[in-house]
């Protein structure tokens, strides 16, 4: 860090990173300050009122009535818009572990973190033109530049670095403006005051600078989040961008904060006029400076993140809500300045094992009315009547441990008063941006609660905060897909350390499937197949480009890596320019297929991918996933993951690979407006919560599907109702069914699969009494079993129980008697409803043994709920087609009525 020569006292310490012609980037370090703000329409009295109290702090008006050392530089902090003027003086270093205290409620001391400012010097006098007029040519600047900061509406600061040896007077008749503006002649005697004008030729003018804020720790990790690294360069000062070393990626420390520093003992009525601010009441107030409040209706709007961890909550909670608002014009309703408010409430959860998230947060923006808003039903909308708070208020940034600190003695203070509060939350609010420095409001807040009403069933908060482990650096894929083709992905959803991803368009992909123990070794093996497509070994004879990634996806549901029995799919994305007429591949062992039609959850990890490096991933990714469950985070539980390989070359320096788990659709978060952690009939009745806006009674209830792949986007797919969730099982109905079934005997084994399913081929292609084509298969494809639960283990080759499979009919013949079958064992079959318990697995085809043993499971569940069931009518479907995937085929197998109605051989 470095001083400047116009610093003839103590000051900020700070390092000059880079500069352009019109202003500076520096860094300044973590420091103690003092404030203190005036609301006023004039500049000038503002600032003196200010000043005033400032300097009689600083004079000694303070806890230990010390006189305090004169620093520089003195700041006014100002927006263009706003009528708030703060004052703010450094604190000598001498003083930083224990600090006088204000005695005046208005004077705050704030500790700022290490923060990089847009700097720009200027000479004269520091009146309100030319302060404002220096400030719009440094915001303009900032624009061309296209400098990442908050806007020319935002705060900025008028730094003065007064030249205090040349004071005549020791005594000056007017110090306040001595103190502000610095000039020899305010301090001097009237009679010199008055020589000013004949003198001014000759008076030196002062130093002066305007900052805007640039970045912190907190901002920058933010934009990082939101625009992802590959935009990464966006997110510094653009004379930082051809870097070879970005100084912000390490962040110095925070000074120690101590709660009693940063308490206000007044809260204050003026820190949020806006009429999207809470309307509250005060209903007392202590000694100690917290308040009772009752909240009167209360309208928030908010979003529950993904994450266990603090320091991830605004990230993820916020850009679901502005993106929102940005698409349906929402934004342009409410107002504006909104978006610096936020609240976070924090829940104990309970405590099972060590299992899950040890919090879960809840992200809230205050609105005047969530009445009008047509929010998408992924957004929580949350309205209070009334709510009956304890607030404690206090000054500077907020971090984890300033949270916990702030808490924890405002629960100490409520106990020595004798008052209650609901003992498993907490809420922080917070009123201001990361830009304004001085003079900050923040609030933690606890539920009042009834002393005489037990809470047996919240568990106690425990006053620490989850964040991320800073050292956990995930590899970035750079410019590797600048390079050459890549298969592209799409994001869903950004979680902390992993993304929500699929396929972005019509990937086809070549593949080549082997049994084996080894990744490696199956990589080797399988790519020589795979780069001999590529060369010319198709029925176009193309030489084709090679497009990364290369894709593995490892099966482990029938065996361990140990047995030899891992199912590899070794896949390489076929280039885009084939896509419209893929060449079939002449090797037999070579398949053409699909890769990432399903959201699935995807890391980047470094490195060579071997067999024992691979499933150390697998495992640490799936126990983060399992971890995530409680904060509606649902992946696949079936042993199965893929891994992209993007540097197949083993002499590259550093690797980049993405692991890939599927989500699991069956858990697939529900549709909700308010899932906070009371939602029993006792807390809505005491605290009078309204969980969303009134509803139309004439809209219906919404109806949920059976999940459906990517392919029914291009096939006609009958949809089936889910009626009940169990969790593991659902109630369907199916109901106006309209199909075709054939009925054969031999329980679905191969050799009886193909015989049934050949005269639907037919029948559809034309094989009806009108010669009609009915065109492409339909969906699902539905298997009606008898008897197959009496089946012994083994009969399977053997079984001669009957069984059929059957095909909705397309809508467009479903009225026509032109189609009738002219097979004695093919018939046509009209349903009004038939209802069925059914289970998803991941197989297919669904031969009788497979029917069996998930029947089996599905069986013991059913009997635990109570539910009643033929247990002879089996009952299976499928969506999926020979060309998906084995890995993400989905089936679904229970107990209904056949669909076809025929329930006798």
């Amino acid at each position: 860090m470095n001083l400047p020569s116009f610093c003839d006292k103590e000051c900020p310490p700070f390092e000059t990173l880079c500069s352009t012609g019109d202003y500076e980037v520096r860094r300044y370090a973590s420091a103690m300050w003092v404030s203190t703000t005036e609301h006023s329409d004039s500049f000038s009295y503002g600032q003196l009122r200010a000043a005033e109290r400032l300097v009689m702090y600083i004079q000694g008006e303070n806890s230990k009535g010390i006189k305090m050392p004169l620093t520089v530089p003195f700041v006014t902090q100002l927006s263009m818009s706003g009528d708030a003027v703060t004052v703010a003086a450094l604190v000598s270093r001498n003083l930083h572990a224990d600090p006088p205290t204000p005695q005046h409620p208005k004077v705050v001391i704030d500790v700022l973190p290490e923060t990089v400012l847009y700097v720009r010097p200027f000479l004269g006098y520091t009146t309100r033109r030319l302060v404002k007029a220096q400030a719009r040519k440094l915001f303009r600047s900032l624009q061309k530049n296209a400098e990442p900061f908050d806007g020319e509406q935002d705060y900025f600061y008028v730094a003065r670095y007064p030249k205090m040896e040349t004071f005549k007077t020791p005594k000056p008749r007017n110090w306040r403006h001595c103190l502000l503006y610095g000039d020899a002649h305010e301090c001097d005697s009237y009679r010199a005051q008055k020589r000013r004008t004949s003198s001014s030729r000759r008076r030196v003018q002062r130093y002066n600078e305007i900052w805007v804020f640039a970045t912190n720790q907190r901002t920058q990790n933010y934009r990082q989040f939101v625009y992802g690294r590959e935009f990464s360069f966006l997110n510094v000062p653009s004379c930082l961008r051809d870097s070879a070393n970005d100084p912000l990626k390490t962040w110095g420390p925070p000074l120690n904060e101590s709660a009693k520093w940063m308490l206000k003992t007044q809260c204050g009525d003026k820190f949020c006029t806006s009429k999207s601010c809470p309307k509250y009441k005060v209903l007392e107030t202590y000694k100690t400076g917290i308040e009772t409040r009752s909240y009167g209706n209360l309208h928030l709007i908010g979003h529950m993140p993904a994450t266990c961890h603090y320091d991830y909550v605004e990230p993820i909670g916020t850009e679901p809500i502005k993106r929102h608002m940005n698409k349906t014009d929402e934004l342009s309703r409410l107002s504006t300045d909104m978006l610096p408010r936020k609240a976070t409430f924090i829940t104990q959860r309970y405590r099972r094992g060590h299992e899950g998230c040890d919090k879960f947060f809840l992200f809230y923006y205050p609105v005047a009315d969530v009445s009008e808003l047509n929010l998408k039903r992924a957004l929580l909308l949350k309205r209070f009547d009334y709510l009956d708070t304890y607030v404690r208020c206090f000054t500077g940034y907020v971090s984890p441990d300033v949270i916990m600190d702030q808490a924890r003695h405002l629960s100490d203070q409520l106990q020595d008063n004798g008052l209650c509060r609901l003992r498993d939350r907490v809420t922080v609010s917070e009123y201001d941006s990361q830009s304004r420095l001085f003079d900050r409001h923040n609030e933690i807040l606890f539920d009042a609660a009834d002393c005489d009403k037990t809470q047996e069933r919240a568990p106690e908060f425990v006053f620490t905060l989850p964040v991320s482990d800073e050292k956990y650096k995930l590899p970035d894929i750079g410019d590797r897909c600048f390079k050459r083709e890549c298969a592209s992905f799409k994001t869903l959803k950004k979680y902390e350390n992993f993304r929500k991803k699929m396929s972005a368009g019509n990937n086809k992909w070549v593949c080549v499937e082997q049994k084996s123990c080894d990744l490696e070794s199956t990589r080797h093996s399988s790519l020589n197949r795979l780069l001999s497509y590529i060369n010319g070994k198709n029925s176009a004879g193309a030489d084709m480009d090679l497009v990364m990634p290369l894709a593995m996806t490892v099966n482990m549901t029938e065996g361990k890596a140990e047995e030899c029995a891992m199912t590899i799919s070794t896949c390489l994305p076929v280039p885009h320019k084939h896509h419209q007429d893929v060449p079939w591949p002449l090797d037999t062992e070579v398949v053409i297929t699909k890769f990432g039609d399903q959201p699935g959850f995807y890391q980047s990890f470094p490195g060579a991918v071997t067999t024992d490096r691979a499933m150390d991933v697998y495992a640490q990714f799936r126990n983060l996933l399992h971890d995530m469950r409680t904060v509606r985070v649902h992946a696949s539980l079936k042993e199965v993951f893929s891994i992209l390989i993007y540097d197949p070359d083993e002499a590259a320096k550093e690797r980049y690979n993405e692991i890939i788990i599927m989500e699991d659709e069956t858990e697939s978060p529900s549709l909700y407006r308010d899932q906070t952690p009371r939602t029993n009939k006792r807390f809505k009745q005491e605290h009078a919560v309204k969980d969303e806006a009134p509803r139309d009674p004439t809209r219906k209830r919404e109806i949920v599907y059976v999940p459906m792949p990517p392919r029914c986007k291009t096939t006609e797919c009958m949809p089936i109702r889910k009626t009940k969730d169990f969790g593991d099982f659902w109630e369907i109905t199916v109901t106006d069914y309209k199909g075709v079934c054939h009925y054969e005997v031999g329980c679905g084994a191969h050799h009886s699969g193909r015989k049934v399913f050949r005269p639907l081929l037919k029948y559809f292609a034309g094989d009806n009494v009108g010669g009609i084509s009915l065109g492409s298969l339909t969906a699902p494809l539905f298997f009606n079993y008898q008897g197959v639960m009496l089946m012994e283990s083994g009969e399977e080759g053997s079984c001669s129980l009957p069984y059929e499979v059957c095909l909705p009919l397309p809508k467009a013949f479903r009225h026509t008697d032109a189609i009738a079958t002219r097979s004695n064992h093919t018939n046509l079959y009209t349903r009004d409803e038939v209802k069925a318990y059914i289970t998803r697995v991941h197989e297919y085809p669904l031969l009788a043994r497979t029917i069996r043993e998930h029947g089996m499971h599905l069986m013991e569940r059913l009997d635990e709920e109570g539910v009643k069931y033929d247990k002879e009518a089996m009952l299976a479907f499928t969506y999926d087609d020979n060309f998906t995937p084995p890995s993400q085929r989905v089936s679904y197998v229970g107990f209904g009525n056949p669909i076809s109605g025929n329930n006798q051989t």
